[in-house]
Protein backbone atom coordinates (compact mmCIF):
# COMPACT_ATOMS: atom_id res chain seq x y z
CA UNK A 1 0.00 0.00 0.00
CA UNK A 2 1.11 3.37 -1.02
CA UNK A 3 1.32 5.28 2.63
CA UNK A 4 3.24 8.37 1.06
CA UNK A 5 1.90 11.32 2.94
CA UNK A 6 3.65 14.17 1.23
CA UNK A 7 1.26 14.38 -1.87
CA UNK A 8 -2.62 15.56 -2.08
CA UNK A 9 -5.20 12.98 -1.38
CA UNK A 10 -8.21 12.23 0.51
CA UNK A 11 -8.31 8.97 1.69
CA UNK A 12 -12.42 9.37 2.83
CA UNK A 13 -13.14 10.95 -0.75
CA UNK A 14 -11.51 7.61 -1.92
CA UNK A 15 -13.17 5.40 0.30
CA UNK A 16 -16.69 7.04 -0.18
CA UNK A 17 -16.33 6.72 -4.35
CA UNK A 18 -15.58 3.33 -3.66
CA UNK A 19 -18.61 2.87 -1.61
CA UNK A 20 -21.03 4.16 -3.89
CA UNK A 21 -19.54 2.28 -6.89
CA UNK A 22 -19.93 -0.96 -5.01
CA UNK A 23 -23.39 0.20 -4.01
CA UNK A 24 -24.84 1.48 -6.89
CA UNK A 25 -22.87 3.98 -8.95
CA UNK A 26 -20.23 1.49 -10.68
CA UNK A 27 -21.14 2.65 -14.23
CA UNK A 28 -20.82 6.22 -13.81
CA UNK A 29 -17.64 5.82 -11.43
CA UNK A 30 -16.19 3.93 -14.21
CA UNK A 31 -17.23 6.37 -17.00
CA UNK A 32 -16.01 9.32 -15.23
CA UNK A 33 -12.97 7.99 -13.08
CA UNK A 34 -9.87 6.80 -13.63
CA UNK A 35 -7.28 4.82 -11.60
CA UNK A 36 -5.43 7.65 -11.39
CA UNK A 37 -7.61 9.31 -9.33
CA UNK A 38 -7.18 6.98 -6.48
CA UNK A 39 -3.54 7.47 -4.16
CA UNK A 40 -3.79 4.99 -2.16
CA UNK A 41 -2.95 1.53 -3.83
CA UNK A 42 -5.66 -0.68 -2.08
CA UNK A 43 -7.95 2.12 -3.51
CA UNK A 44 -6.43 1.51 -7.01
CA UNK A 45 -7.10 -2.32 -7.04
CA UNK A 46 -10.54 -1.82 -5.90
CA UNK A 47 -11.34 -0.13 -8.72
CA UNK A 48 -9.38 -1.79 -11.01
CA UNK A 49 -11.24 -5.26 -9.95
CA UNK A 50 -14.64 -2.64 -10.09
CA UNK A 51 -13.96 -2.03 -13.66
CA UNK A 52 -13.18 -5.50 -14.55
CA UNK A 53 -16.24 -6.84 -13.15
CA UNK A 54 -18.10 -4.33 -15.34
CA UNK A 55 -16.01 -5.10 -18.65
CA UNK A 56 -17.01 -8.89 -18.05
CA UNK A 57 -20.68 -7.84 -17.09
CA UNK A 58 -19.98 -9.39 -13.88
CA UNK A 59 -21.93 -8.59 -10.55
CA UNK A 60 -20.18 -5.81 -8.81
CA UNK A 61 -20.22 -7.60 -5.17
CA UNK A 62 -17.32 -7.64 -2.39
CA UNK A 63 -16.43 -11.62 -2.93
CA UNK A 64 -16.18 -11.03 -6.66
CA UNK A 65 -13.76 -8.29 -6.25
CA UNK A 66 -12.37 -10.28 -3.45
CA UNK A 67 -11.49 -12.94 -5.40
CA UNK A 68 -10.59 -11.07 -8.72
CA UNK A 69 -7.62 -9.41 -6.48
CA UNK A 70 -6.66 -12.94 -5.41
CA UNK A 71 -6.14 -14.17 -8.40
CA UNK A 72 -4.00 -11.39 -9.77
CA UNK A 73 -0.83 -12.15 -7.25
CA UNK A 74 0.30 -11.51 -3.87
CA UNK A 75 1.01 -7.72 -4.53
CA UNK A 76 -2.80 -7.05 -5.55
CA UNK A 77 -4.21 -9.04 -2.07
CA UNK A 78 -6.71 -6.80 -0.54
CA UNK A 79 -8.23 -8.21 2.44
CA UNK A 80 -11.83 -9.18 2.42
CA UNK A 81 -13.05 -7.24 5.44
CA UNK A 82 -11.39 -3.91 4.08
CA UNK A 83 -13.18 -4.39 1.23
CA UNK A 84 -16.19 -4.87 3.44
CA UNK A 85 -15.22 -1.87 5.31
CA UNK A 86 -15.11 0.34 2.40
CA UNK A 87 -18.51 -0.86 0.94
CA UNK A 88 -20.39 -0.44 4.67
CA UNK A 89 -19.45 3.21 4.12
CA UNK A 90 -22.15 4.05 1.69
CA UNK A 91 -24.34 6.69 2.87
CA UNK A 92 -27.19 8.29 0.47
CA UNK A 93 -25.70 11.99 1.93
CA UNK A 94 -22.03 11.62 0.28
CA UNK A 95 -23.00 11.40 -3.54
CA UNK A 96 -20.48 10.19 -6.08
CA UNK A 97 -20.22 13.86 -7.17
CA UNK A 98 -19.41 15.06 -4.45
CA UNK A 99 -16.35 12.83 -4.50
CA UNK A 100 -15.49 12.72 -7.65
CA UNK A 101 -14.89 16.45 -6.84
CA UNK A 102 -12.60 16.58 -4.52
CA UNK A 103 -10.44 13.98 -6.60
CA UNK A 104 -10.49 15.75 -9.14
CA UNK A 105 -9.00 18.88 -6.86
CA UNK A 106 -6.80 15.75 -5.63
CA UNK A 107 -5.86 14.62 -8.90
CA UNK A 108 -4.68 18.41 -10.53
CA UNK A 109 -2.99 19.56 -7.55
CA UNK A 110 -0.63 15.96 -7.57
CA UNK A 111 0.02 16.73 -11.07
CA UNK A 112 0.84 20.12 -10.78
CA UNK A 113 3.63 19.04 -8.32
CA UNK A 114 4.62 16.34 -10.11
CA UNK A 115 5.08 19.06 -13.20
CA UNK A 116 6.71 21.32 -11.46
CA UNK A 117 9.31 18.86 -10.43
CA UNK A 118 9.83 17.75 -13.79
CA UNK A 119 10.71 21.59 -14.80
CA UNK A 120 13.02 22.27 -12.39
CA UNK A 121 14.81 18.81 -13.76
CA UNK A 122 14.86 20.68 -17.18
CA UNK A 123 15.58 23.91 -15.91
CA UNK A 124 18.65 22.63 -13.93
CA UNK A 125 20.23 20.39 -17.20
CA UNK A 126 17.97 21.67 -20.26
CA UNK A 127 17.68 24.15 -22.78
CA UNK A 128 15.70 27.09 -21.97
CA UNK A 129 13.07 27.96 -24.92
CA UNK A 130 12.58 23.53 -24.46
CA UNK A 131 12.03 24.39 -20.75
CA UNK A 132 9.55 27.48 -21.51
CA UNK A 133 8.02 25.68 -24.20
CA UNK A 134 7.66 22.66 -22.09
CA UNK A 135 5.90 24.37 -19.03
CA UNK A 136 3.74 26.27 -21.84
CA UNK A 137 2.39 22.84 -22.92
CA UNK A 138 1.86 21.55 -19.08
CA UNK A 139 0.24 24.26 -18.11
CA UNK A 140 -2.42 24.65 -20.87
CA UNK A 141 -2.98 20.58 -20.16
CA UNK A 142 -3.39 20.93 -16.58
CA UNK A 143 -5.79 23.76 -16.48
CA UNK A 144 -7.81 22.02 -18.94
CA UNK A 145 -7.84 18.93 -16.87
CA UNK A 146 -8.55 21.09 -13.72
CA UNK A 147 -10.86 23.45 -15.03
CA UNK A 148 -12.73 21.44 -17.82
CA UNK A 149 -14.11 23.14 -21.07
CA UNK A 150 -14.53 26.71 -20.50
CA UNK A 151 -17.33 26.54 -23.50
CA UNK A 152 -17.33 26.74 -27.12
CA UNK A 153 -16.67 29.25 -29.60
CA UNK A 154 -19.26 30.84 -31.74
CA UNK A 155 -18.00 29.97 -34.65
CA UNK A 156 -17.79 26.41 -33.94
CA UNK A 157 -21.53 26.53 -32.46
CA UNK A 158 -22.78 28.44 -35.72
CA UNK A 159 -21.86 25.69 -38.27
CA UNK A 160 -23.03 22.90 -35.92
CA UNK A 161 -26.25 24.82 -35.94
CA UNK A 162 -25.99 25.67 -39.52
CA UNK A 163 -25.56 21.58 -39.96
CA UNK A 164 -28.29 20.65 -37.96
CA UNK A 165 -30.82 23.25 -39.96
CA UNK A 166 -29.30 21.67 -43.05
CA UNK A 167 -30.38 18.25 -41.85
CA UNK A 168 -33.44 19.31 -40.59
CA UNK A 169 -34.51 20.73 -44.15
CA UNK A 170 -33.66 18.00 -46.06
CA UNK A 171 -35.49 15.14 -43.66
CA UNK A 172 -38.45 18.06 -43.97
CA UNK A 173 -38.01 18.14 -47.85
CA UNK A 174 -38.16 14.32 -48.28
CA UNK A 175 -41.46 14.14 -46.19
CA UNK A 176 -39.97 13.87 -42.36
CA UNK A 177 -42.56 15.88 -40.46
CA UNK A 178 -41.27 14.42 -37.36
CA UNK A 179 -37.67 15.42 -36.46
CA UNK A 180 -37.35 14.12 -33.25
CA UNK A 181 -38.27 10.26 -32.23
CA UNK A 182 -41.72 9.35 -33.17
CA UNK A 183 -43.81 8.03 -30.42
CA UNK A 184 -46.50 6.49 -32.99
CA UNK A 185 -49.36 9.21 -32.66
CA UNK A 186 -48.94 11.68 -35.55
CA UNK A 187 -50.96 14.52 -34.53
CA UNK A 188 -48.93 14.55 -31.51
CA UNK A 189 -45.63 14.38 -33.30
CA UNK A 190 -46.36 17.11 -35.58
CA UNK A 191 -47.41 19.35 -32.57
CA UNK A 192 -43.61 18.42 -30.46
CA UNK A 193 -41.64 17.58 -33.24
CA UNK A 194 -41.48 13.74 -32.04
CA UNK A 195 -39.52 13.04 -28.67
CA UNK A 196 -36.21 15.71 -29.27
CA UNK A 197 -32.90 14.65 -27.88
CA UNK A 198 -31.57 15.88 -24.75
CA UNK A 199 -35.34 16.79 -23.55
CA UNK A 200 -37.39 15.86 -20.82
CA UNK A 201 -41.16 15.32 -21.09
CA UNK A 202 -43.68 15.06 -18.14
CA UNK A 203 -46.51 13.13 -19.08
CA UNK A 204 -49.20 13.82 -16.17
CA UNK A 205 -52.63 12.86 -14.88
CA UNK A 206 -54.92 11.39 -12.10
CA UNK A 207 -55.02 8.26 -10.89
CA UNK A 208 -56.48 5.98 -13.41
CA UNK A 209 -56.42 8.10 -16.76
CA UNK A 210 -54.43 5.77 -18.28
CA UNK A 211 -50.59 7.49 -18.20
CA UNK A 212 -49.11 4.15 -18.06
CA UNK A 213 -51.23 2.87 -21.12
CA UNK A 214 -50.18 5.55 -23.11
CA UNK A 215 -46.07 5.24 -22.85
CA UNK A 216 -46.85 1.49 -23.16
CA UNK A 217 -48.46 2.70 -26.55
CA UNK A 218 -45.78 4.79 -27.57
CA UNK A 219 -43.16 2.20 -26.53
CA UNK A 220 -45.04 -0.33 -28.57
CA UNK A 221 -45.00 1.89 -31.50
CA UNK A 222 -41.09 3.12 -31.50
CA UNK A 223 -39.51 -0.78 -29.85
CA UNK A 224 -41.99 -3.42 -31.27
CA UNK A 225 -43.48 -1.92 -34.66
CA UNK A 226 -40.01 0.15 -35.43
CA UNK A 227 -37.25 -1.52 -33.46
CA UNK A 228 -36.22 1.45 -32.02
CA UNK A 229 -34.37 0.77 -28.91
CA UNK A 230 -36.25 2.12 -25.52
CA UNK A 231 -35.39 1.81 -22.11
CA UNK A 232 -38.31 1.49 -19.59
CA UNK A 233 -38.03 2.09 -15.93
CA UNK A 234 -41.28 0.88 -14.27
CA UNK A 235 -41.46 1.25 -10.80
CA UNK A 236 -45.24 0.56 -10.22
CA UNK A 237 -45.44 -2.37 -12.37
CA UNK A 238 -43.82 -5.84 -12.66
CA UNK A 239 -42.17 -6.80 -15.49
CA UNK A 240 -44.98 -9.65 -16.01
CA UNK A 241 -47.58 -6.77 -15.67
CA UNK A 242 -45.94 -4.78 -18.49
CA UNK A 243 -45.79 -7.74 -20.63
CA UNK A 244 -49.47 -8.34 -20.25
CA UNK A 245 -50.15 -5.21 -21.62
CA UNK A 246 -47.92 -4.74 -24.69
CA UNK A 247 -49.43 -8.23 -25.80
CA UNK A 248 -52.92 -7.23 -25.13
CA UNK A 249 -52.04 -3.93 -27.03
CA UNK A 250 -50.41 -5.63 -30.01
CA UNK A 251 -52.30 -8.44 -30.28
CA UNK A 252 -55.56 -6.59 -29.55
CA UNK A 253 -56.94 -9.57 -27.04
CA UNK A 254 -58.64 -8.06 -24.08
CA UNK A 255 -55.86 -7.74 -20.77
CA UNK A 256 -58.22 -9.64 -18.56
CA UNK A 257 -58.40 -12.41 -21.19
CA UNK A 258 -54.77 -12.66 -20.96
CA UNK A 259 -54.23 -12.51 -17.34
CA UNK A 260 -57.00 -15.03 -16.44
CA UNK A 261 -56.10 -17.42 -19.01
CA UNK A 262 -59.47 -17.39 -20.72
CA UNK A 263 -58.36 -17.91 -24.09
CA UNK A 264 -58.87 -20.85 -26.82
CA UNK A 265 -56.51 -22.93 -28.12
CA UNK A 266 -56.85 -21.43 -31.55
CA UNK A 267 -56.62 -17.97 -30.16
CA UNK A 268 -53.47 -19.08 -28.11
CA UNK A 269 -51.91 -20.61 -31.17
CA UNK A 270 -52.79 -17.28 -33.37
CA UNK A 271 -51.28 -15.22 -30.38
CA UNK A 272 -48.08 -16.79 -30.37
CA UNK A 273 -47.72 -17.00 -34.15
CA UNK A 274 -47.76 -12.91 -34.18
CA UNK A 275 -45.78 -12.60 -31.32
CA UNK A 276 -43.06 -14.32 -32.97
CA UNK A 277 -42.17 -11.15 -35.04
CA UNK A 278 -41.59 -9.31 -32.03
CA UNK A 279 -38.89 -11.32 -30.25
CA UNK A 280 -36.10 -9.20 -31.25
CA UNK A 281 -37.60 -5.94 -30.59
CA UNK A 282 -35.23 -3.59 -28.92
CA UNK A 283 -37.16 -3.27 -25.28
CA UNK A 284 -35.07 -3.07 -22.48
CA UNK A 285 -37.37 -2.91 -19.02
CA UNK A 286 -36.14 -2.72 -15.17
CA UNK A 287 -38.98 -2.99 -12.78
CA UNK A 288 -36.79 -2.65 -9.78
CA UNK A 289 -37.32 0.36 -6.96
CA UNK A 290 -34.83 2.72 -7.74
CA UNK A 291 -33.71 5.80 -6.08
CA UNK A 292 -32.61 8.88 -8.14
CA UNK A 293 -28.87 7.46 -8.50
CA UNK A 294 -29.15 4.35 -9.38
CA UNK A 295 -31.65 5.21 -11.74
CA UNK A 296 -28.99 7.70 -13.68
CA UNK A 297 -26.01 4.72 -13.59
CA UNK A 298 -28.68 2.25 -15.22
CA UNK A 299 -29.51 4.62 -17.44
CA UNK A 300 -25.91 5.42 -18.38
CA UNK A 301 -25.71 1.83 -19.18
CA UNK A 302 -28.27 1.02 -21.23
CA UNK A 303 -27.48 3.91 -23.21
CA UNK A 304 -23.83 2.73 -23.62
CA UNK A 305 -25.09 -1.45 -23.76
CA UNK A 306 -28.32 -0.73 -25.62
CA UNK A 307 -27.71 2.64 -27.44
CA UNK A 308 -31.77 3.30 -26.63
CA UNK A 309 -33.07 6.34 -28.94
CA UNK A 310 -35.13 7.18 -25.74
CA UNK A 311 -36.05 6.70 -22.11
CA UNK A 312 -39.55 6.03 -20.28
CA UNK A 313 -40.02 6.33 -16.56
CA UNK A 314 -43.25 5.23 -14.45
CA UNK A 315 -43.34 7.26 -12.64
CA UNK A 316 -41.69 10.92 -10.87
CA UNK A 317 -43.07 10.36 -7.31
CA UNK A 318 -41.82 6.81 -7.15
CA UNK A 319 -38.06 8.08 -7.39
CA UNK A 320 -36.29 8.64 -4.32
CA UNK A 321 -33.89 10.96 -3.55
CA UNK A 322 -30.58 10.83 -2.25
CA UNK A 323 -30.44 12.78 0.31
CA UNK A 324 -32.88 12.31 3.05
CA UNK A 325 -35.20 15.72 3.49
CA UNK A 326 -38.33 16.22 5.69
CA UNK A 327 -39.72 18.34 2.70
CA UNK A 328 -40.56 16.29 -0.33
CA UNK A 329 -40.68 19.40 -2.18
CA UNK A 330 -36.83 20.04 -2.14
CA UNK A 331 -36.47 16.00 -2.54
CA UNK A 332 -38.58 16.42 -5.62
CA UNK A 333 -36.86 19.13 -7.22
CA UNK A 334 -33.64 17.73 -7.04
CA UNK A 335 -34.97 14.52 -8.95
CA UNK A 336 -36.72 16.63 -11.37
CA UNK A 337 -33.18 18.65 -12.05
CA UNK A 338 -31.22 15.66 -12.19
CA UNK A 339 -33.29 13.76 -14.88
CA UNK A 340 -33.06 16.56 -16.99
CA UNK A 341 -29.31 16.90 -16.56
CA UNK A 342 -29.19 12.95 -17.83
CA UNK A 343 -31.08 13.54 -20.76
CA UNK A 344 -28.76 16.11 -21.92
CA UNK A 345 -25.67 13.66 -20.74
CA UNK A 346 -27.11 11.50 -22.73
CA UNK A 347 -28.75 13.47 -25.76
CA UNK A 348 -31.88 11.30 -25.79
CA UNK A 349 -35.41 12.55 -24.65
CA UNK A 350 -36.66 11.46 -21.72
CA UNK A 351 -40.34 10.59 -20.86
CA UNK A 352 -41.07 10.99 -16.93
CA UNK A 353 -44.81 10.05 -15.81
CA UNK A 354 -45.62 12.37 -12.79
CA UNK A 355 -48.98 12.36 -10.49
CA UNK A 356 -51.51 15.33 -9.74
CA UNK A 357 -52.41 16.88 -7.10
CA UNK A 358 -55.62 15.90 -5.32
CA UNK A 359 -56.54 20.01 -6.45
CA UNK A 360 -58.20 18.94 -9.53
CA UNK A 361 -60.95 17.09 -7.91
CA UNK A 362 -61.79 20.37 -6.36
CA UNK A 363 -62.87 21.59 -9.21
CA UNK A 364 -65.68 21.60 -11.22
CA UNK A 365 -63.73 21.77 -14.48
CA UNK A 366 -61.51 18.45 -13.66
CA UNK A 367 -58.92 19.74 -16.61
CA UNK A 368 -55.39 19.42 -15.39
CA UNK A 369 -53.65 22.82 -15.24
CA UNK A 370 -49.93 23.23 -14.68
CA UNK A 371 -50.10 24.19 -11.20
CA UNK A 372 -51.86 21.05 -10.53
CA UNK A 373 -48.19 19.38 -10.83
CA UNK A 374 -47.46 17.06 -7.94
CA UNK A 375 -44.85 17.92 -5.07
CA UNK A 376 -42.80 20.66 -6.82
CA UNK A 377 -42.86 23.36 -9.32
CA UNK A 378 -39.28 22.21 -10.68
CA UNK A 379 -41.11 19.20 -12.37
CA UNK A 380 -42.91 22.37 -14.73
CA UNK A 381 -39.59 24.57 -14.83
CA UNK A 382 -37.15 21.88 -15.77
CA UNK A 383 -39.23 19.72 -18.26
CA UNK A 384 -39.14 20.91 -21.77
CA UNK A 385 -42.51 19.75 -22.44
CA UNK A 386 -45.78 19.15 -20.10
CA UNK A 387 -48.47 17.00 -21.74
CA UNK A 388 -51.86 16.28 -19.46
CA UNK A 389 -53.77 12.84 -20.41
CA UNK A 390 -57.35 13.67 -19.32
CA UNK A 391 -60.64 11.21 -19.93
CA UNK A 392 -64.21 12.87 -18.80
CA UNK A 393 -65.41 9.57 -18.60
CA UNK A 394 -63.33 8.95 -15.58
CA UNK A 395 -66.44 11.39 -13.71
CA UNK A 396 -68.65 11.04 -16.27
CA UNK A 397 -69.52 7.31 -17.91
CA UNK A 398 -71.63 8.95 -20.33
CA UNK A 399 -68.93 11.82 -21.63
CA UNK A 400 -66.84 9.96 -24.08
CA UNK A 401 -64.29 12.80 -24.30
CA UNK A 402 -60.66 11.89 -24.11
CA UNK A 403 -57.45 13.86 -24.80
CA UNK A 404 -53.69 14.63 -24.84
CA UNK A 405 -53.40 18.14 -23.66
CA UNK A 406 -49.93 19.94 -24.31
CA UNK A 407 -49.52 22.41 -21.67
CA UNK A 408 -46.04 23.48 -21.97
CA UNK A 409 -43.95 23.26 -25.11
CA UNK A 410 -40.93 24.88 -25.05
CA UNK A 411 -39.77 24.59 -28.90
CA UNK A 412 -43.55 24.92 -30.29
CA UNK A 413 -47.37 25.78 -30.04
CA UNK A 414 -49.39 24.10 -26.99
CA UNK A 415 -52.62 22.53 -27.90
CA UNK A 416 -54.83 19.10 -27.57
CA UNK A 417 -55.18 16.15 -29.16
CA UNK A 418 -58.94 14.39 -29.44
CA UNK A 419 -57.66 10.93 -28.31
CA UNK A 420 -60.41 7.27 -28.19
CA UNK A 421 -59.64 4.78 -25.15
CA UNK A 422 -60.16 1.55 -25.74
CA UNK A 423 -60.01 0.02 -21.75
CA UNK A 424 -60.43 -3.51 -22.59
CA UNK A 425 -57.21 -3.16 -24.30
CA UNK A 426 -55.37 -0.63 -22.60
CA UNK A 427 -54.66 1.26 -25.82
CA UNK A 428 -55.23 4.89 -27.30
CA UNK A 429 -55.98 5.69 -30.69
CA UNK A 430 -55.58 9.52 -32.23
CA UNK A 431 -59.46 10.51 -33.17
CA UNK A 432 -59.91 11.03 -37.41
Amino acid sequence: MNTNSSLPHSIESEQHALACMLNSDADQGVSILTVDHFYLDVHRNIFFAIKHLLDKELEISVVNIYEYLKGLGSQNVTTLSYVMQVANMYSSIVTLSDCVKILNEKLVARSLIQTANEHIDMALNGDMVEVFDKIRTDYERLEKSALGSCGEEFTYLLNQALSDIEQRQRRRSSGVLCLGVPTGFEKFDEKLGGLSPSNLSIVAGRPGMGKTALILNMIESMAIKNQTPVGFFSLEMSNEEIMHRLVSSYVEIPVTKIRSGDLTDVCLENLKMKLKETQESPLIIEDSPQNIATLCSKAIQMKNKYAIKALFIDYLQLIEGMRKSDSRYMEVTEISRRLKCLAKQLKIPIVCLSQLSRSVEQRSDKTPQLSDLRDSGAIEQDADSVVFLYRAGYYDPYDPTSKIIIAKNRHGACGEIRVIFNEKLCQFKEKI
